[in-house]
């Protein structure tokens, strides 16, 4: 299952009380996964080619602004601590009627990773993972793709996406990982052994995280923690 943690701008328009065409923008930033508020956001509005900062939501990650009469507004949003990925919408609003938009936005590779460390260490480490379990193959079956390896590749081909810093710099290569798959099948400690450039090897470190949980690997019938290694290739052929 993909789990991503996303920005949520909720945005819900309504009629100034007192100007008839006038109208207030209520903007509600949030991530997606388990509805955190984003408090902190910068909130720029583009109109007639005016962009000025409107404000920054609230600790419940609300802004409102009041008195807009523009029918086309660019909007951006910043997260100045960089827990999400910078977000625009553009919406048209001819007869100044409420209305609502929605913008989704993916979080950074910096807060995602401070998910992936938190199920780490519901997981605990690495130390008990028994590699003798692989050694005898006659009662040891390794953990398989749900769907199979066909369905993995076409997972991480779908989702993959190039970086492009690496694009422009001709960067290529593959990156090989390591990651413990548990006995529930969870993707846990996955770790580049050995990498292309950093911006590449954080993507497929990401890729990686968001797989599907595996069949965990069994020993005398019975799901065991085991480690796995996988390369991902990166070129722009």
């Amino acid at each position: 299952m993909k789990s991503i943690s996303l920005l949520l701008l909720l945005l819900i328009f309504n009629f100034n009380a007192t100007g008839g065409k006038t109208y207030s923008l209520t903007i509600r930033v949030q991530g997606r996964s388990k509805n955190i508020v984003v408090a902190g956001a910068k909130v720029f509005t583009t109109i007639g080619g005016n962009r000025q900062l409107a404000g920054i939501t609230n600790v419940n990650g609300i802004l409102i602004i009041y008195n807009l009469t523009a029918k086309n507004i660019k909007i951006e949003v910043t997260d100045p601590k960089g827990y999400f990925r910078d977000g625009e919408v553009y919406f048209s609003n001819p007869k100044l009627k409420n209305t609502s938009e929605y913008i989704w936005v993916n979080s950074t590779y910096l807060k995602e990773k401070k998910a992936w460390k938190i199920i780490d260490e519901q997981y605990g480490g690495i130390d008990n993972v028994v590699e003798e379990y692989m050694k005898d193959t006659s009662n040891f079956e390794f953990p398989k793709p749900i769907g199979g390896i066909a369905e993995m590749m076409k997972f991480i081909q779908s989702n993959l996406v190039y970086p492009q810093d690496a694009i422009e710099n001709n960067v290529q290569g593959r990156v090989f990982l390591s990651f413990i798959v548990q006995e529930d099948g969870q993707i846990t400690h996955v770790k580049v052994t050995k990498g292309v450039s950093d911006i590449i090897d954080d993507e497929a470190i990401r890729v990686v995280r968001f797989m599907k949980k595996m069949e965990p690997a069994t020993y005398k019938g019975k799901a065991v923690k085991s480690s796995v290694q996988m390369p991902i290739s990166f070129s722009l052929n």
